[in-house]
């Protein structure tokens, strides 16, 4: 039990930390998703696989990105030495989302394949620009003919 004779904090001043303590998480809060909705996103490490489809598959390991999008992935893999590939690609407004067409000399349409991507396996519903990765991810790239020709 503490002794009648100890001091007291005066009752405004526990208001006033208080007070001060939500402004301060009010401003560290609003700061963080300012950072959010400006795209400010620290970056992931990942694996990008380019498979041609003709038995030709290039894998590359620690690739680092800033947007964090599997398309960045593509980009960045195909603008390494040993890739030194172009990327065609194609924005639709319908969709607000950008479409791979072309992949060095390898483009859509050609004997009915089309690029495709994949994370961890999995073939996601949304456009390789909307998607976000994370850390240990692996984006493949394959140039196929799709599931639904």
């Amino acid at each position: 039990m503490i002794g009648e004779n100890s001091a007291k904090l005066p009752t405004w001043l526990g208001a006033v930390m208080l007070v001060i303590g939500l402004v301060m998480g009010g401003i560290i809060g609003s700061w963080y998703h300012q950072l959010q909705d400006h795209g400010a996103v620290l970056p992931v490490v990942v694996t990008v696989e380019l498979n041609f489809g003709n038995g030709t598959v290039l894998t590359f390991e620690q690739v680092e990105l800033e947007k964090n999008t599997p398309l960045e992935a593509l980009y960045v893999a195909c603008g390494l030495e040993m890739a030194n590939m172009s990327v065609k690609t194609t924005y639709y407004a319908l969709f607000d989302s950008t479409m791979v067409d072309s992949v060095g000399n390898f483009e859509n349409g050609q004997d009915l394949r089309y690029w495709q991507y994949y994370v961890n396996g999995e073939m996601p519903m949304e456009g390789a620009d909307r998607v976000k990765l994370n850390n240990g991810d692996r984006v493949v790239w394959s140039f196929e003919v799709p599931s639904w020709i």
